[in-house]
């Protein structure tokens, strides 16, 4: 959650999302990482570069959420917004972009779950 430019950061939660997802040591780390940067671009407030370049709010904190695990090599298990397997030597900066902006929109729009409907009888 961000007030104003204070970040308060649940890191039981954190934790307990880790636990849920089953991650490593470095894993749980890069969880971290990621949640604390997402936090701090929100907590930035201000005019920056991701503001230039079009990126506000949740987009910005899932951009730079997405770069840190880029910058950690660590695949994003929880949430999907980095996977190693994006970037490589037959890879292109391209679809690397168009990956991380996929990812982002699914984390900001998750596909609506198919609700079944039962038929009465």
């Amino acid at each position: 959650m961000t007030i104003g430019n204070s970040i308060t950061i649940n890191y039981d939660a954190v934790d307990s999302t880790a636990k849920d997802a089953d991650l490593n040591a470095g894993e749980k780390a890069a969880l971290d990482a990621g949640v604390t940067t997402h936090e701090g671009t929100h907590a930035g407030g201000g005019p920056s570069i991701l503001g230039f370049v079009g990126m506000h709010g949740e987009h910005a904190a899932y951009y730079v959420e997405s770069v840190t695990y880029q910058g950690l090599h660590n695949t994003d298990k929880t949430f999907g917004l980095w996977n190693e397997s994006w970037i490589g030597p037959d890879k292109t900066q391209l679809s690397v972009e168009q990956h991380r902006e996929a990812a982002i929109q699914n984390a900001i729009h998750p596909p609506k779950q198919q609700q079944q409907q039962e038929t009465p009888k």
